[in-house]
């Protein structure tokens, strides 16, 4: 009997970590931000024939924070994905609101997805809290927002065609920054 009820509790285990180290993982990506732009990196081809070049314009709703820098890193591998570093491009620019825009020049012509971060203390890493939730203001392409877990690569990817893609992420959340804080005109944290 002990057998069959230390059986049904793995799993149970197995679900609570996965679940601490999803919620930790949610906000890892772009997390330390590029000291300038990152050059971009090969990508493996899928197909002998050439991989086309793209212009992709990044519009992002920053309602606050002007000044401040904000870091935005595009992956087109679930390897490089919320991770430090392996980003296919990864560009900074400082906050402007409402609107910041970022273009990548020059990026394969493939799905790609984005993350990114307005870094209010200025130190170039996204400040997380409680359970690795970020406490800075962040955003990711297809505007997704993660609840349990980080987000998917598959489910923020774009696709990104020449000879320019435009797209929109919001940027929310982020603790602290007062009236003029990303994310203070209603939308939820």
């Amino acid at each position: 009997m002990s057998d069959s009820s230390s059986r049904s509790s793995a799993p149970r285990r197995l679900r609570r970590t996965a679940l601490a180290i999803g919620v930790v993982s949610a906000v890892v990506g772009c997390r330390q931000g590029p000291a300038s732009t990152a050059e971009l990196t090969e990508v493996p081809t899928e197909t002998e024939r050439p991989v086309e070049m793209a212009t992709l314009r990044v519009e992002l709703a920053t309602p606050g924070h002007a000044g401040k820098k904000l870091f935005l890193a595009a992956a087109q591998t679930p390897d490089g994905w919320l991770k430090a570093e392996g980003w296919t491009a990864a560009k900074s620019a400082v906050v402007t609101p409402p609107t910041t825009v970022i273009e990548f020049e020059s990026i394969p012509a493939r799905p790609t997805a984005i993350s990114g971060f307005i870094d209010v203390n200025a130190d170039e890493e996204l400040e997380r809290g409680l359970f690795g939730i970020p406490t800075e203001p962040w955003g990711f392409s297809n505007n997704l927002t993660p609840f349990f877990g980080a987000p998917r690569f598959e489910d923020a990817v774009i696709e990104v065609d020449a000879p320019l893609t435009v797209t929109e992420i919001r940027i929310r959340g982020g603790a602290g920054g007062g009236e003029d804080d990303a994310g203070s005109d209603g939308d939820e944290r």
